[in-house]
């Protein structure tokens, strides 16, 4: 898989292409006056270099990404309808202009680089999931008790609203419906499409009295969510399956109002998961307490609980007051 750099004239990129390397993503040079690929079969972003001004689209959320396309007739032979099959395809791009401009800086290469490395292992999460989403919880029928001890925690009342992040089939969507009442509500975020609807065929979707949560699929590490609007997050097994965990807890306490809670929960200690894995704990591992405590501190989290036992892995984290981030 690889990302497609397209050269139309030489300009400097702001270590956008170092940037993309250092993720393990391969940049396949193109230059003019060369012959276009005539596909973009393994292309996973593409990259216009030295475009004309005018060949860039709207920026992110960051106003350093700009999606590229490009100018009827503009460029060699065939690239308007390569172009026209990236968007279509959905392919992050980036335009670059003559002067270099585009990236918007050495920020601005770092967020796009991890947008396409981010897109990458949405792939292979969903490759995973996808075919285990059927049944996945006849496997584990036994962790109920578990996940109940977890929210409990988490201090909800009447009327509050809480996330499940990465809620796979909808576990914990009945536990939180109860703890927030009718009049909370309840949202469930998972990457992965089927299994958002093996959790709707459960009947774990509907608002307030229907006893259930409204679905979508979303990145947490891009939540399409107010600042603030959370009272508290549940995330079960979530942070090894995330490629930038401490972005994640970021954006976990971006959404979070003050004094909210958060939750990290396995329904096995991190030794048992390493075993059934088939590896060993390393001292660089995130969840280690000496290692996930300054990880929350620095995301806006204050660590108040920490238990790392055979039969449960359980964080809970206060969300702190903006006043008092360091």
């Amino acid at each position: 898989m690889t990302v497609l750099w397209l050269t139309l004239a030489e300009c400097g990129d702001d270590g956008l292409a170092g940037a993309l390397e250092a993720r393990g993503l391969e940049v396949a040079r193109w230059r003019a006056p060369d012959e276009l690929p005539g596909d973009l079969r393994g292309v996973e972003a593409v990259v216009v270099q030295g475009a004309a001004e005018g060949s860039s689209g709207g920026s992110e959320r960051e106003g350093s990404e700009q999606e590229g396309s490009e100018q009827e007739g503009s460029g060699p032979e065939g690239l308007a309808e390569l172009l026209r099959a990236a968007r279509e395809a959905e392919l992050p791009m980036l335009a670059l202009g003559p002067g270099g401009e585009g990236v918007g800086g050495a920020a601005g290469g770092e967020a796009f680089a991890e947008r396409v490395a981010a897109g990458r292992h949405h792939a292979m999460t969903r490759a995973f999931f996808t075919p285990r989403a059927v049944g996945w919880e006849k496997k584990f029928p036994d962790d109920l008790p578990l996940y109940r001890a977890a929210v409990e925690l988490l201090g909800l009342g009447d009327g509050d609203t809480a996330l499940d992040a990465g809620c796979g089939t909808g576990r914990a969507v009945p536990l939180l419906r109860e703890a927030v009442g009718p009049r909370g509500t309840v949202l469930g975020m998972d990457l992965t499409p089927a299994m958002l609807r093996e959790a709707v065929r459960l009947g774990r979707a509907g608002r307030g009295g229907a006893g259930g949560a409204s679905f979508l699929v979303a990145d947490c590490l891009r939540l399409p969510l107010r600042d603030g609007v959370l009272r508290a997050v549940f995330a079960a097994g979530l942070l090894p399956h995330v490629p930038e965990p401490r972005q994640a807890l970021r954006e976990l306490a971006r959404v979070t109002g003050e004094g909210g809670r958060l939750a990290l929960f396995h329904p096995v200690g991190r030794a048992v998961l390493a075993k059934r894995h088939g590896r060993e704990l390393g001292p660089d591992d995130l969840l280690a307490e000496p290692n996930l405590r300054p990880a929350l501190e620095a995301s806006g989290w204050r660590l108040t609980r920490y238990e790392d036992e055979e039969a449960r892995f359980l964080v809970i984290a206060v969300r702190e007051p903006l006043s008092g981030r360091r």
